[in-house]
């Protein structure tokens, strides 16, 4: 599954972006055009990795809630097969 959401994009350009900030940074002798790049890169790297542990985490719940469904129906079936009429061949 590709993740397409626009934190994810904007982290990238903002990668791109840090290292432009900084070769002109170097350039113009000012620490700003390289820090404020990396400032909002930081910001939106945890806002992303709460998206993402959020994600994660209903992922989980969900996997968890389908396998007590699966345990469930596993008991229910293994019930009606123990229920069922024993034949001597």
């Amino acid at each position: 599954m590709a993740d397409r959401h626009w934190l994810k994009h904007t982290e990238q350009a903002l990668i791109v972006g840090s290292g432009i900030g900084t070769v002109a940074s170097i350039a113009a002798q000012n620490v700003t055009l390289a820090s404020a790049p990396l400032t909002v890169l930081a910001a939106v790297g945890l806002l992303n990795r709460n998206r993402i542990e959020r994600q994660l985490s209903e992922a989980q719940d969900k996997l968890a809630r389908q396998q007590r469904q699966a345990g469930h129906r596993l008991t229910n079936l293994s019930k009606q097969v123990t229920a069922l009429p024993y034949r001597k061949r």
